[in-house]
């Protein structure tokens, strides 16, 4: 009994792992037998939603309230010659506003805008060429092409480019023609402003010409009977990504050198002689400036701090030096680099007066005590008073102050 116990333990050992042989070799098989394709989709790296500004040919512009966006009074304006309106036929106009103002920084511009200043069609709502039209009147280029293909649509909203598409026989259009906006890519699915019907849809990537109901209920991009147009929308240059390092190319892909306004991102940056976008504190030419270590934009009218001191860079983004009246205050910046003196009493050159600027780095004026003493400096500059005698209304008595301008007693 005690050899057949090993020998029947043995023999139970030896089926699970039989077993599990056979399970595995199905698996394999399975595995094999899926086609190449299926299993090597193409990748395509990263993601973006571009900050597209939606607006709706009926509603208006879909933002907060407190923007003072959420009226319709567009949405029945009529085409010169017409009695179509912007409710009734204005998608190609609504999808061209929400691009421009993208590419434009942000600066939001409405359907009436594009139809009137920037179109003037005379009543043919649906003109295949508003995208390209309006752009340029806006200093933007827009192309448009009939069969892009999936990657090249992917390529351009990933690089910040917004994509207009006139569909056909579609469930954003109910039929006939409709303009959409193509507007982001994420996980395999494009995002889609439709000025008609919502704010945002995601639909599958299978584009190859224009929109179609699938029975599985997504919405795609994917008939072969009508062809879609797509316009794309780019600035006349881009700021582009090559490897750690930001450039600004030309609608011919020539990298550009030195201050470049970035209309893509609402910015002004500089870019070296190699067309590297640079960052933080840099001279250039005879003046300091400094870039946003994230972002590369100039900073200008602004104080800055960084390396333990405080700059200030002008409405041109100089760096300035010296006594300077910002904003009601005066604050005074060492020549030798330009950091603003906090905390200390400094001899104005040029202007013979001695001034205190408190930690703030506001120069004080009125009766102060600074150190164990007292002064008083002039209400209108902040200039010591030495040598003088001064009424000082707010304590009811005139004071002497010495050479050094201590309040004598």
């Amino acid at each position: 009994m005690k050899n057949d116990s090993k020998s029947g333990k043995k023999c139970r050992y030896s089926f699970r792992t039989r077993f599990a042989l056979v399970l595995l070799a199905l698996i394999l098989g399975l595995l094999t037998a899926v086609p190449a394709q299926s299993v090597q989709a193409a990748v395509i790296p990263g993601d973006r939603i571009l900050g597209v500004p939606y607006i709706n040919q009926h509603l208006g512009l879909w933002v907060p309230a407190q923007h003072g966006y959420t009226n319709a009074w567009w949405a029945n304006q009529r085409f010169e010659g017409s009695n179509r309106t912007l409710s009734t036929n204005g998608c190609g106009f609504a999808c061209a506003a929400m691009a421009i103002s993208y590419m434009r920084g942000g600066e939001v511009l409405n359907p009436v805008e594009i139809m009137t200043r920037a179109c003037g069609f005379n009543g043919v709502a649906g003109d295949r060429d508003c995208g390209v039209k309006s752009a340029a009147r806006y200093g933007l280029r827009a192309v448009t092409v009939t069969k892009p293909g999936k990657a090249r649509i992917i390529s351009e909203i990933l690089a910040g480019n917004p994509v207009m598409v006139l569909e056909q026989k579609s469930k954003f259009g109910g039929g006939g023609g409709h303009f959409v906006l193509l507007m982001g890519y994420r996980n395999g699915k494009f995002a889609v402003y439709d000025p008609s019907n919502q704010m945002m849809a995601w639909v599958c990537d299978q584009i190859t010409h224009t929109w179609k109901e699938i029975n599985d209920g997504a919405w795609r991009i994917n008939s072969d009977k009508v062809a879609g147009e797509y316009t794309i929308f780019y600035a006349t240059s881009r700021q582009v990504k090559i490897g750690d390092d930001y450039y600004y190319q030309d609608a011919d892909g020539k990298n550009l050198t030195g201050f470049q306004r970035v209309a893509q991102y609402n910015k002004t940056c500089y870019f070296g002689a190699d067309g590297k976008m640079v960052f933080g504190p840099q001279k250039i030419g005879n003046f300091w400036y400094y870039f946003d270590p994230s972002t590369g934009a100039m900073q200008t009218s602004t104080f800055v701090s960084f390396n333990g001191k405080t700059c200030y860079y002008n409405a041109k983004g100089h760096a300035v030096t010296g006594l300077k009246k910002i904003n009601g205050k005066r604050y005074y910046f060492k020549p030798s680099n330009y950091a603003m003196v906090r905390s200390k009493f400094v001899k104005i050159p040029g202007k013979n007066r001695i001034s205190y600027f408190n930690k703030k780095g506001q120069a004080v004026t009125g009766f102060k005590k600074i150190r164990g003493h007292y002064y008083y400096f002039t209400k209108k500059v902040g200039s010591m008073c030495r040598n003088k005698f001064v009424y000082i209304a707010s304590k009811h008595k005139t004071c002497y102050f010495n050479k050094k301008g201590h309040m004598v007693s």
